[in-house]
């Protein structure tokens, strides 16, 4: 062991896991098919969820037409029922960004707006 308590030859993310034995402790699946001691994810209590909702077109036009009209994120996360978490991430997914400005900027580009 070195003076991290991990055993020479692991790799970091393994950390001092040396007592552990596949036949006593659980072994669950991870949400990419890798199997963790600790359950989904690696962490122990950590709750993982999959991507819960899937994005229509509609949708997509709706907040990306909300974020044009200069609406906040929690007024339209709010209107439409949906987290503004999940918002946020299809609009970084879309323009790589979360500022509503640069957004605004991008799509009236896109459509010769500007």
């Amino acid at each position: 062991m070195d003076s991290r308590g991990r055993t020479a030859g692991r790799p970091l993310w393994q950390g001092s896991h040396t007592e552990h034995s596949k036949e006593t402790e659980p072994v669950s699946q991870c949400h990419f098919g890798q199997k963790s001691l600790y359950g989904a994810g690696g962490i122990p209590g950590k709750r993982i969820s999959a991507h819960a909702h899937q994005w229509t077109g509609e949708e997509m036009q709706t907040a990306v037409g909300a974020v044009l009209d200069a609406v906040p994120y929690p007024v339209i996360a709010k209107e439409m029922e949906i987290s503004e978490k999940a918002i946020r991430g299809m609009m970084y997914r879309l323009y790589k960004t979360e500022n509503q400005d640069k957004i605004r900027d991008i799509v009236r580009k896109e459509r010769g707006m500007a």
